[in-house]
């Protein structure tokens, strides 16, 4: 609901500037990749478990917060970057799941 609410106030900037939407979401999957990077590193050591759950709480940050003090202060883009983050990071949730499933310790 909250992309819906994002996407349909800025849809006429989405409209006029559909490359910009199709570089944002690189971007986003970027952030996305080096946030799971970050909770590998972070919980090296850690039980698969324990690292699971740091990637996970590093990947989904508040990207709630961001879109909507992005959407209020800034201009379109960042709140598009924000609310695009959450289709890699749904898209990357089967897989972890798999991965925890095929990991072995």
């Amino acid at each position: 609901m909250t992309n819906l609410g994002i996407f349909s106030k800025y849809a006429e900037f989405f409209r006029q500037n559909v490359a910009l939407i199709a570089t944002s979401l690189p971007a986003a999957c970027l952030v996305g990749a080096s946030c799971i990077a970050a909770g590998w590193l972070a919980a090296w050591r850690w039980r698969l478990e324990d690292r699971l759950a740091a990637v996970i709480n590093l990947w989904i940050m508040n990207y709630i917060l961001v879109i909507v003090f992005s959407a209020q202060f800034f201009s379109p883009l960042e709140p598009t970057v924000a609310a695009l983050y959450t289709l890699p990071f749904y898209a990357l949730v089967i897989p972890v799941r798999a991965w925890r499933s095929w990991s072995v310790e």
